[in-house]
C-alpha cells in the first residue's frame, strides 16, 4: 500500500474525554475536500495518524478509491486490532462482503490443508497403534515371563528361606561356639594366672632355699675352719697344761662333729627340697607352656569362629537383599504391565504414555545396570589393587623372614663360637687348676715329709710316751694344715733334748687361698689373665659364672665367696 499524499490538520481541543481502563480516549473527526482525493482505481491506501514528531500512531487496514454508487450500502468498521489505533472507517457492504468471501476462501484453504496434514496424522497414529499393538502383544509375553519367572522367584524364594533358616540356626550353633570357646580362654586364663602366681612362688621358695644353703655352707667352712684351728693348734704337745685344753677341744670337736652331722644332714635334705623345687618349676613351667598353647589354639579356634560366623551374616544379607530386590522389581513391572493393560483396555493413547513410561523405567534400569557395571569394575580393579598389593606385601614379608633366617644363622654360629670359647677356656682352667694342685699337693707333701722327719729325729717327750696316739693324729693331721696355709704358733722344742724348729703360717684370709706364688705367675700369663677375667665375673654375677662354666662354676663361686 502506498500514502495519500495529503495531511489533515486539526484543532486539539477536547470535545469528548472518556475513560476505558487506565487510557485516555479522544474521538475526533477529520473531513477531506473531494478534490484532495485520489483518482479511482486499484492502488491500496491507508489512512495513517502521525504527530508532531513523526512518529505513526495509527494506521487503518489498507482500502481502494472506486466511483461513487449511490446504491452501495455503507457500514462503519471500527477496527481493534494491531494495525490500527481506534479508527473508524466507512466502506461499502459490497467491499466487506468481498473481502470477507476472499478471507473465507483463504480460511477454507488452511482448513483443507490441515486436513490433509490430521489424515496423514491419523495414518501415523494407526500405524503407531498396530506397533503399541505389536509391543503389547510382546509386553504380555513378557508378561507370561514374568509368570514363570515369578514362581522361579517364589520357588527359590523357598528354597533361600529354607537357606536362611540353615545359615540361621548355624550361626546360633557358631555363637554358642564361640561363647564357648570364650568360656574356655577365660578358663585358661585364670588357670595360667595361678599357674604363674604358683611358679612365682616356688621361684621364691627356691630363693630361700638357696639362701640358706648358702648360709649353711658359710656355717659349714667356719665349722670346719673353726675344727681345723683346733686341730692344728694342739700340734706340739705342751706339757700337762695343755693335756686339759685337748680334751676340751676334743670334747668340742666330737659335739661339733655331731653338729656338723646334723648341719650335712639338713644340707642334703635341703638340697632335696631343692632339687625337688626346681623339678617342680621345671614341670609347672611345661604345664604353663601347654595352656599358653592351648589358649593360643583356643583362641585362634573363637577367631576363626568369629570370621565364619561373619561371613555368614553376610550371605545372608547378601541373599535377602537380593530376594527383597527381586521382588520388589518383580512387582514394579507386575504393576506398571497391570496399568498397561488397563489403560489398553480404555484407551490407545493411555497404552502410548504407558509404553514411554516403561522405556523410561527401562533405561533407568540400563542406567541402573551400567551403574552396577561400572561399581563392579571398580570393585574388581579395587580388588586386583588389593591383590597386588597384598602380594608385594607378602614378597616384602618373605624377604624379611629370610633376612631374619640369616640373622638367626648368624646368631647360631656366633653362639657355636661362644661356646666353643667357653669350653675352651673350660679346659684351659682345668688345666692351669690342675697344674696348680699338683704344685700345691707336691708342696704340702715336701712339708708334710720334712715334718715327719723332724719328729722322728727328736726324741719323745714324757707326753708323747704316754699318749702316742696323739703324736699318731698330729702327723697325719699336719699335712692337711700345711695344704690349707692354715695358721700355728710357733712351738717350743722339748726340754730334754733341742729338735729343729717347724714354723707355721699364721692365719690369712680365705681369698689368699686362690693367690699363688709370685714364681708361679711367671709360668703362664695368659691363662692367669683368663682367670682374673673368670673371678671378675664370678665376683659380679656368680650365678652367670656357674651357667657358662658348670663344671668349675661351683668351685671358683666359692672361691670368690
Amino acid at each position: 500500500a502506498e500514502d495519500w499524499d495529503g495531511g489533515f490538520p486539526w484543532d486539539p481541543r477536547v470535545s469528548s474525554l472518556g475513560r476505558e481502563g487506565s487510557h485516555l480516549m479522544l474521538a475526533r473527526v477529520c473531513p477531506a475536500a473531494a478534490s484532495y482525493l485520489p483518482k479511482p482505481g486499484a492502488q491500496q491506501y491507508q489512512f495513517r495518524y502521525v504527530d508532531r514528531r513523526g512518529e505513526v500512531r495509527g494506521q487503518s487496514s489498507p482500502f481502494q478509491f472506486s466511483e461513487p454508487r449511490p446504491m452501495d450500502e455503507l457500514v462503519t468498521l471500527e477496527e481493534d486490532d494491531e494495525g490500527s489505533m481506534d479508527m473508524l472507517l466507512v466502506v461499502p457492504k459490497a467491499t466487506l462482503l468481498q473481502n470477507q468471501l476472499e478471507e473465507s476462501q483463504q480460511e477454507h484453504s488452511r482448513l483443507l490443508r490441515e486436513k490433509l496434514r490430521l489424515e496423514e496424522e491419523v495414518k501415523e497414529l494407526q500405524a503407531r497403534i498396530e506397533q503399541l499393538e505389536e509391543a503389547l502383544g510382546t509386553m504380555r509375553d513378557e508378561h507370561t515371563k514374568l509368570v514363570e519367572q515369578y514362581k522361579d522367584l517364589s520357588s527359590s524364594h523357598a528354597a533361600m528361606m529354607e537357606e536362611r533358616d540353615a545359615l540361621s540356626r548355624q550361626q546360633a550353633g557358631q555363637l554358642a561356639r564361640i561363647q564357648e570357646l570364650e568360656e574356655d580362654v577365660q578358663a585358661l586364663s585364670e588357670k595360667v594366672l595361678q599357674k604363674e602366681v604358683e611358679l612365682d612362688r616356688m621361684k621364691d621358695t627356691v630363693k630361700s632355699l638357696v639362701r640358706e644353703q648358702e648360709q649353711i655352707h658359710h656355717q659349714l667352712k667356719e665349722e670346719n675352719a673353726e675344727k681345723e684351728h683346733y686341730q692344728v693348734s694342739p700340734a706340739e704337745p705342751r706339757g700337762g697344761a695343755c693335756r686339759g685344753d685337748l680334751l676340751v677341744v676334743e670334747l668340742a670337736g666330737v659335739s661339733r662333729g655331731a653338729q656338723l652331722e646334723a648341719l650335712c644332714e639338713q644340707l642334703r635334705s635341703t638340697q632335696d627340697l631343692l632339687a625337688a623345687s626346681q623339678q617342680k618349676v621345671v614341670l609347672l613351667g611345661e604345664e604353663l607352656a601347654s595352656a599358653s598353647s592351648i589358649r593360643d589354639r583356643t583362641i585362634s579356634d573363637l577367631h576363626k569362629s568369629r570370621l565364619e560366623s561373619a561371613e555368614t551374616n553376610i550371605k545372608l544379607a547378601d541373599m535377602t537383599l537380593k530376594w527383597k530386590e527381586g521382588k520388589g522389581q518383580w512387582w514394579k513391572e507386575k504393576s506398571n504391565l497391570l496399568q498397561s493393560i488397563e489403560a489398553e483396555k480404555d484407551k490407545i493413547l493411555k497404552l502410548s504414555a504407558e509404553v514411554l513410561k516403561l522405556e523410561k523405567n527401562l533405561q533407568e534400569e540400563r542406567a541402573q545396570k551400567q551403574a552396577l557395571k561400572s561399581e563392579l569394575s571398580h570393585e574388581r580393579d579395587s580388588s586386583l589393587v588389593q591383590l597386588s598389593e597384598s602380594k608385594r606385601e607378602l614378597k616384602e614379608l618373605r624377604a624379611a623372614l629370610k633376612v631374619a633366617e640369616k640373622e638367626k644363622e648368624q646368631l647360631q654360629e656366633e653362639k657355636q663360637e661362644l661356646l666353643e670359647y667357653a669350653r675352651k677356656l673350660e679346659e684351659r682352667l682345668e688345666k692351669v687348676a690342675d697344674e696348680k694342685w699338683s704344685e700345691v699337693t707336691a708342696a704340702e707333701e715336701e712339708e708334710a715329709a720334712a715334718t715327719v722327719l723332724s719328729s722322728l729325729d727328736s726324741p719323745l717327750s714324757d707326753s708323747e710316751d704316754e699318749s702316742p696316739e696323739d703324736m699318731r693324729i698330729h702327723t697325719q693331721l699336719s699335712p692337711y694344715s700345711l695344704c690349707d696355709n692354715r695358721a700355728g704358733t710357733k712351738t717350743p722344742p722339748c726340754l730334754r733334748e733341742p729338735m729343729h724348729k717347724v714354723v707355721i703360717s699364721q692365719p690369712a684370709p680365705i681369698t689368699s687361698q686362690i693367690k699363688q706364688p709370685t714364681e708361679d705367675n711367671s709360668s703362664d700369663s695368659e691363662a692367669e689373665d683368663e682367670k682374673a677375667v673368670l673371678m671378675a665375673a664370678v665376683r659380679s654375677g656368680g650365678e652367670e659364672a656357674s651357667l657358662l662354666l658348670p663344671e668349675l662354676g661351683s668351685v671358683f663361686y666359692e672361691m670368690a665367696r
